[in-house]
């Protein structure tokens, strides 16, 4: 009877041995797998160059400057309230 305890006590120890190893492997996979969802799914960051860095302001003060230097034009195509009431009575019912 105590040499069945002794196996089983024994059987149990390596058993427990056994579980210990595989609990630490676990753990180590998932980390692996975690790394590598967070590298699948982490946010992407676009290298740019350093000409690149400063184009959308480049071509924000070009176009001021284009606009600047032309001359103001005007949207309405009259020019008097009296061209206004005349374009009215032409076109009654506006858009």
């Amino acid at each position: 009877m105590q040499v069945a305890f002794d196996a089983l006590k024994k059987d149990h120890e390596a058993l427990r041995g056994e579980h210990r190893i595989t609990r630490v492997q676990r753990d180590l996979l998932k980390e692996r797998l975690t790394a590598a969802i967070r590298r699948l799914f982490a946010a992407k960051s676009e290298a740019r160059s350093i000409d690149q860095k400063d184009l959308f302001f480049d071509e924000a003060e070009l176009l001021a400057a284009v606009n600047a230097a032309q001359p103001a034009q005007k949207d309405e195509p009259w020019s008097s309230p009296t061209e206004l009431k005349a374009l009215q009575t032409r076109c009654p019912n506006p858009l």
